[in-house]
């Protein structure tokens, strides 16, 4: 682990929270803590790896997303709350919104509910447009014969 990894973790985990690694052996735990009544947060707008995700439409533009929260939903029936932090100007701190999940991420069809994902996390953003991490390159991993979408 580096040193960038580890002060992230020890971050994420200062309040209590669980951080476990995006493996086989971290989804497991996310199952059953979701299952035993745990509360999970998960950022579903990250690429995941190559395999491990779908193709569903962010603004548009077709980008590889992480099928963990339609398969945890799907598996699990946990209701899904969509949350972000809104930085307050000059350093008051943060507005915490959440928003109820639409029925979409439900889906018992992947992609369908990949794509409700992805919709709302465009709503989300659209709510505080200047505060999205806009330098995360969401579509970096394209589809076979496509070209890179940063060239």
């Amino acid at each position: 682990m580096t040193e960038l990894e580890e002060l992230v973790r020890d971050a994420r985990s200062r309040l209590g929270a669980n951080y476990v690694p995006a493996n086989a052996n971290g989804i497991r735990s996310v199952y059953r803590a979701v299952v035993q009544g745990g509360t999970m947060a998960i950022l579903p707008d990250q690429e995941p790896q190559t395999g491990s995700g779908s193709y569903a439409p962010f603004f548009g533009i077709p980008a590889y997303s992480m099928t963990l929260l339609a398969r945890l939903a799907k598996r699990t029936g946990a209701p899904i709350v969509f949350t972000y932090c809104e930085r307050l100007a000059r350093g008051r701190g943060y507005h915490i919104h959440f928003r109820e999940a639409p029925q979409g991420v439900y889906s018992m069809d992947t992609d369908a509910a990949v794509t409700s994902m992805n919709q709302a996390i465009e709503g989300l953003i659209s709510e505080c447009p200047a505060q999205y991490q806009w330098s995360y390159r969401r579509f970096s991993i394209q589809g076979e014969g496509e070209g890179s979408f940063y060239n």
